[in-house]
């Protein structure tokens, strides 16, 4: 599934931008190519050592993009991370002021690879419940929901049912509650798969209801997290005290990058 059945030649991101809103997800495809896919799994094969074992199945990294330069790329991937910003607002300034500078930055980026075997996820919503109302009371359509956290899910293989597809239920983001751990269900609609391609790009909102199905496939699923998000929220980089970009990435990235990175204008000119 690829939001309402999009091709690759027609993908037109503002519309995408819109179902989001509205779903609370949003399938980009084709974001990576094959080659870059393949790249990418095997710079995670190489550093899984270094990462948390957890129960053997599963492994997560926190920063991935400062164990191996290859995916230092995903940080202002075209049309993702311009989705993003525009989905997270602008300061505008003033008149006589600086230039427009971007509300959004990168507030952490993290690999999942799920092997064989792997249990899946319980349903959840990403982070805590922020605008919490009661079920009764519904949202007004009048008024858009504030998104403040994006994450860009890049799947580095094909993802199915067998693999561990992402399980989510459309609209949740707006329902003011957490899922149900059994039977999740929002204004009558359930659970339902989203199947990817290599390369395909997922946007979710840190409150939509989604978890994963087990991994019962004959191997791992790989996948890349960008997480953007409104300036005022924190990044979560891993140890978070003492976390810093070595002076050589930081010369190595881009002006857009060095700012979603958390070089905003303010610190270009004052620190």
């Amino acid at each position: 599934m690829n939001g309402d059945g999009i091709s690759d030649m027609e993908y037109d991101s503002k519309r995408g931008i819109e179902r989001f809103h509205r779903d609370g997800f949003e399938v980009v495809p084709a974001v990576l190519s094959p080659q870059e896919c393949g790249a990418m799994v095997e710079a995670l094969e190489s550093i899984e050592n270094e990462l948390p074992a957890g129960d053997g199945r599963r492994r997560v990294a926190s920063q991935v993009h400062l164990r191996d330069p290859i995916f230092e790329s995903l940080i202002d991937r075209s049309p993702c991370v311009d989705m993003a910003e525009q989905m997270l607002g602008f300061d505008h300034g003033t008149v006589d002021g600086p230039p427009p500078d971007s509300n959004c930055h990168v507030i952490n980026m993290t690999s999942i690879t799920a092997r064989p075997g792997d249990p899946g996820l319980r349903w959840h919503m990403d982070d805590v419940l922020m605008l919490p109302r009661p079920a009764d009371v519904p949202w007004d359509e009048r008024i858009r929901f504030p998104v403040f956290v994006v994450t860009a899910m890049h799947y580095l293989v094909d993802v199915g049912h067998d693999i561990g597809a992402l399980m989510v239920v459309r609209g949740s983001h707006r329902s003011g509650r957490k899922p149900d751990a059994v039977d999740p269900c929002y204004e009558g609609r359930g659970p339902e798969e989203v199947h990817v391609k290599a390369g395909d790009c997922l946007l979710l909102h840190h409150q939509l209801w989604h978890s994963a199905l087990p991994n019962r496939g004959a191997h791992a699923r790989h996948m890349v997290q960008v997480h953007y998000a409104a300036r005022f929220i924190a990044p979560r980089l891993y140890p978070f005290p003492h976390r810093h970009v070595p002076v050589p990435t930081l010369e190595r990235l881009t002006p857009r990058q060095q700012r979603l990175l958390g070089m905003h204008r303010m610190f270009r000119e004052y620190c």
